[in-house]
């Protein structure tokens, strides 16, 4: 952004020649600054805190009878009401029973452990919003079937017991459920 003054034509030869003497200091000194900046600028994806907490963030994880523990099924909405049922999930059910209303902190401590788990990587995920069916999930090996809502964003996806990370998350995520439903 260099500023043109004009120059008679007499004295230089040529009208209207640039040149960095015709800069303020001060927006030199702005243009170097904000270009220096620029590598520094957004790096990689936000890391989760206490602020970080997306105010749609809803949760539903079954658990599958093929997995070896108890299948359960857990909810929480964006309202923070955590909705269980123990046993095997039916077909035709809408959604379990209210059990409690958490709080803003117990909402971020499960928001915080799907995402260390790798839960919200949206990578190898039904993005579609469509449900994934308890059968199929069953014929692929499944341990559970988890749709998370953050961001804006839904994913939907069968963990197998081949993804080692993220069928331990999920078991984790599924303690910690059971101990904030006070189900055993």
């Amino acid at each position: 952004m260099l500023l043109r003054t004009p120059e008679p034509q007499a004295q230089h030869g040529r009208a209207g020649r640039y040149t960095v003497r015709m800069v303020p200091p001060r927006v030199l000194a702005c243009l170097l600054a904000c270009v220096a900046a620029l590598p520094f600028g957004c790096a990689g994806s936000p890391k989760p805190t206490s602020s970080a907490l997306p105010d749609d963030f809803a949760l539903s994880i079954s658990v599958l009878p093929a997995s070896g523990a108890a299948p359960c099924w857990f909810m929480v909405g964006p309202d923070g009401v955590l909705r269980g049922a123990l046993g095997e999930r039916q077909q035709n059910s809408v959604r379990p029973a209210g059990v409690r209303q958490l709080s803003r902190g117990e909402v971020r401590g499960l928001y915080e452990q799907a995402w260390a788990a790798g839960l919200l990587d949206a990578s190898g995920a039904d993005q579609s919003g469509t449900a994934v069916s308890q059968s199929a999930a069953r014929q692929a090996g499944a341990v559970a079937i988890i749709d998370i809502a953050a961001m804006g964003n839904r994913t939907t996806r069968a963990v197998s017991k081949d993804e080692a990370q993220a069928a331990q998350g999920v078991n984790d995520l599924v303690a910690e459920l059971r101990r904030l439903a006070w189900a055993r």
